[in-house]
């Protein structure tokens, strides 16, 4: 008597056994996502066009940071999986975990931005002392498409 046989696991199938992951969270859309949303502060398009948008950028060792600072980054980490760390109570961090957080957060951010190759960027006003921010425009490539 012939044993069935289970069709072929492609790809994108999961292992006997196993739960199908979440699909992975591409920068490039949610960023453009996030930017429509209206959410962050000073994270906001700067054309009706939609083709260039300004990304608050204040330097994390300034006194006059604030939590919605450090928002669109904390965003993209949680969007990401990589915050809040698992912990086994299932308690929150504690609030130093997140500013110590922090730096590293706007690095992967900066990392994405950069490695997509979707968004250019225009003008580095970082260092601006009353508006700390960075310009992006979508690449020509993006929009001719």
């Amino acid at each position: 008597m012939p044993v069935p046989q289970r069709p072929a696991a492609g790809p994108d199938s999961p292992r006997p056994g196993t739960r199908r992951a979440a699909p992975r969270v591409l920068f490039g859309e949610w960023l453009l996502g996030e930017i429509s949303s209206g959410c962050y502060e000073g994270l906001q398009w700067l054309d009706e066009a939609r083709t260039c948008f300004r990304v608050p950028w204040k330097h994390f060792a300034r006194k006059d940071l604030s939590e919605a600072d450090a928002r669109i980054f904390k965003a993209w980490a949680v969007a990401r999986g990589r915050w809040p760390p698992s912990s086994r109570g299932g308690d929150p961090p504690p609030p130093e975990a997140e500013t110590a957080e922090r730096a590293g957060w706007k690095t992967n951010f900066r990392c994405a931005l950069r490695s997509t190759r979707r968004f250019v960027m225009l003008r580095d006003n970082s260092g601006d002392l009353a508006d700390p921010h960075k310009v992006y425009a979508l690449s020509r490539e993006l929009c001719w498409r």
